[in-house]
């Protein structure tokens, strides 16, 4: 599959020249396992590529662009402050977004494995907070949450972090969808196009609305 492009902002760099930010912030694995999820969820719906185009357009604009950008904003700047509580409040309400089981698990379970990148930083107050939150059930480790509380602890820009974000997790939705309807490759990258051209303009938008992902969820 060829490079495909990614907008950090006004610039333009090739996925495989970001190595230091897979580093950081993961490889798409996680997001492959939340896109299987889906698929998983609509086996009536996704039988052929119109069906994957237009459950992949509904995540898009009902899911990603109304909600997630603003938790991960939100989360960034709470853990930018260093408001633990505030975090945590968060990701409880954070949770509704993924209603049906094998999202939420699968959310829980890339939040959880994104966590595990923290661990030098075990010894900071919020990160302490955090960790217990979840530990004792108070905190459920949401993946957006955990991504933006990950962008602020290793001072990833946000806007390139949303950028990362929405870009891996449009690869492992249209990766599961592609490969369970047993398309090519062009088509996966036709897709990852479409999905991508909303994104700039969404992520305007999150950054604009920060610090209010808690009134975007109601």
């Amino acid at each position: 599959m060829p490079d495909r492009i990614q907008y950090f902002g006004d610039q333009r760099i090739r996925a495989g020249k970001g190595e230091a930010l897979e580093e950081q912030l993961g490889s798409p694995e996680g997001m492959h396992l939340l896109g299987t999820a889906v698929m998983g969820l609509n086996p009536v719906g996704v039988v052929d590529l119109a069906g994957l185009r237009k459950i992949l357009h509904r995540y898009a604009h009902q899911q990603m662009f109304a909600h997630e950008l603003g938790v991960i904003c939100e989360a960034h700047m709470h853990a930018s402050t260093g408001h633990a509580r505030e975090l945590i409040d968060l990701d409880q309400k954070a949770s509704v977004l993924w209603t049906e089981g094998p999202l939420r698990d699968a959310s829980r379970h890339v939040g959880r494995v994104q966590l595990r990148k923290l661990k030098p930083l075990k010894g900071q107050k919020l990160v302490q907070k955090y960790l217990e939150a979840i530990q004792s059930g108070e905190a459920t480790a949401s993946h957006a949450v955990v991504y933006g509380l990950v962008l602020a602890l290793y001072s990833i820009p946000l806007r390139q972090g949303l950028s990362h974000y929405g870009q891996q997790t449009f690869d492992g939705f249209i990766t599961a969808g592609v490969r369970r309807l047993g398309l090519d490759t062009g088509v996966a990258d036709e897709l990852h196009r479409e999905l991508c051209a909303g994104l700039p303009a969404a992520i305007e938008q999150a950054l604009g609305n920060n610090g209010q992902g808690i009134k975007l969820l109601a």
